[in-house]
């Protein structure tokens, strides 16, 4: 795909030095090679697209919350999936009440580029997870890790909840 779409960039950019040469559209828009060569390039664009919308699927399969997330931003997360910073303005898209994550700081005041140790709600709440969890590997290996934690960490908080109210003692546990 990416050599076809050399072909199809390097067809568009020779095309349009041509109309830029001879702007007026009755002479060059008239040469019979220019509709086959716009035709062609049509026909490229879209085999790349399909190729891509396939790409996009098996990804989309590994991690079905990336259903929610447009292609263009899904494109940018695999793109910049080494780097979870940049992932996290999309989690809020992945997921219903997450907005943010806090990086871990080490004792020198560091932020871990990598490593999260809080979820926060978009309501604001801060809720401390189970264990420190490191974001690396493929982003949606990675994303699907993280929504295991939080689950963990979800039922550790009702758990510690119910013992805390009482509720044990009344038989809901």
């Amino acid at each position: 795909e990416y050599v076809l779409f050399v072909r199809i960039n390097n067809d568009f950019s020779s095309t349009m030095t041509k109309f830029n040469t001879n702007p007026l559209a009755r002479d060059t828009c008239a040469r019979p090679e220019v509709l086959s060569t716009i035709n062609s390039m049509d026909e490229g664009l879209e085999k790349i697209q399909k190729s891509l919308d396939q790409y996009l699927e098996t990804k989309r399969m590994v991690f079905p919350r990336f259903y929610f997330v447009s292609a263009v931003a899904l494109l940018d997360m695999l793109a910049n999936g080494t780097n979870p910073p940049k992932i996290v303005p999309y989690m809020g898209d992945c997921y219903d009440s997450l907005t943010d994550v806090t990086f871990v700081v080490d004792e020198n005041g560091n932020k871990s580029k990598r490593c999260v140790n809080e979820m926060i709600a978009k309501d604001g709440e801060l809720i401390p997870m189970v264990e420190d969890f490191t974001m690396e590997g493929e982003v949606e290996v990675y994303l699907n890790k993280l929504t295991d934690i939080m689950q963990r960490t979800l039922k550790h908080v009702m758990e510690v909840g119910m013992e805390t109210s009482g509720s044990v003692e009344w038989g809901l546990s």
